[in-house]
C-alpha cells in the first residue's frame, strides 16, 4: 500500500494512540466508548493510521516460557578500513532468525550495530556469537547479558487493566 506523505494526525488520533499505547488490550468498542465516537468511525480511522505506518499491532511473548532463557545485547564494531557495511548488514538481516536476533539497530558512536538476542541458554548464545564474529567485516563484539527488563511499549497501566479485566492476579508475570 502506498503511504500518503501528506497524512496528518488529528488531536483525536493522538488521544486514541495514547490510549492504545497505555492499554493495548483495550477493545475497539471500549476505545470508541472512551473517545465518544462510533465504533465504525474508529475502525475506519485505525485502518487509515495502520496503512500510513503510524502504528502496527504486535504481541509480547514471555520468551522464558518459550524456552528462551538468556537475553543479551551485542555491540558490534565493523572493520572500517573496508567497505563492508552493506554486505554485513544484509547477511545479518537474512540470518536474524538463525542467530536468534530480535532487534537490530545501526547506531552512532564507538560501535556500529547493536542487537537484542534471546537464546535458549549460554551455549546457544556462545554459538551464535561465534557465527557473528566469523562474518566478513566484523572487527569486534561486546556482549551484555541482561538480568531483567521492562521493555519499550510495556505499560504498567496495561498490566493493571489486564489483571482486572481477565482476573490474572494469580498469573506470574516475567518481563525478561
Amino acid at each position: 500500500m502506498v503511504v500518503d506523505d501528506s497524512f496528518q494526525l488529528t488531536s483525536r488520533d493522538r488521544k486514541m494512540l495514547e490510549l492504545l499505547h497505555k492499554f493495548p488490550s483495550m477493545t475497539q468498542s471500549e476505545l470508541a466508548e472512551h473517545l465518544k465516537t462510533p465504533r465504525s468511525t474508529l475502525q475506519k480511522r485505525l485502518k487509515e493510521l495502520e496503512a500510513n505506518n503510524v502504528f502496527r499491532y504486535s504481541i509480547h511473548l514471555n520468551e522464558k516460557l518459550l524456552g528462551k532463557q538468556i537475553t543479551a545485547f551485542v555491540l558490534i564494531r565493523l572493520d572500517r578500513t573496508r567497505r563492508v557495511w552493506e554486505f554485513t548488514y544484509q547477511e545479518i538481516l537474512t540470518r536474524m532468525d538463525e542467530l536468534e536476533i530480535l532487534e537490530f539497530h545501526h547506531i552512532a558512536g564507538e560501535d556500529d550495530v547493536i542487537f537484542k538476542m534471546k537464546t535458549r541458554n549460554l551455549d546457544s548464545l556462545e554459538l551464535n556469537l561465534l557465527k557473528i564474529t566469523e562474518m566478513e567485516g566484523v572487527a569486534r563484539t561486546k556482549t551484555l547479558i541482561c538480568f531483567s527488563s521492562v521493555e519499550e511499549g510495556f505499560s504498567k497501566h496495561d498490566l493493571e487493566y489486564s489483571r482486572k479485566k481477565f482476573h490474572l492476579d494469580d498469573v506470574l508475570w516475567n518481563f525478561t
